[in-house]
């Protein structure tokens, strides 16, 4: 209370902890990576398989606002402002690699293959 009266300012610990973890965490390092946690990694690989929201989302098993929060944070991380942008900084960060696409195609309805004309 002393300090607080001759007019310092005094920061609790717990919230200065969760600061301090927060600006940590968006730090780059030298080399311009980030920490991504392991969903943040998820979502930004399938965004760099050209997923939308929406198949994220279903992949995932998690809603498309939580796929789009995730999508905030990553651009927040990285400094990108579009999904384009994003993809090529993780393609030039080495959090993409040129691996075949793993999106599970959509199935076509029955009696019919992809391509062919219904008679």
């Amino acid at each position: 209370m002393r300090t607080v009266h001759s007019g310092a300012k005094v920061v609790a610990p717990t919230p200065t902890t969760r600061l301090i973890d927060y600006a940590l965490a968006s730090v780059r390092g030298a080399d311009g990576s980030v920490h991504l946690s392991q969903r943040e990694r998820d979502v930004l690989r399938l965004l760099c398989e050209g997923a939308s929201n929406r198949k994220i989302a279903s992949l995932l098993a998690i809603a498309e606002a939580t796929v789009k929060s995730h999508i905030t944070g990553l651009f927040h991380k990285t400094g990108t402002v579009s999904r384009l942008e994003i993809v090529v900084w993780a393609f030039k960060h080495g959090y993409a690699s040129n691996s075949p696409i793993t999106i599970p195609a959509t199935s076509a309805p029955s009696g019919s293959t992809p391509g062919s004309a219904a008679p």
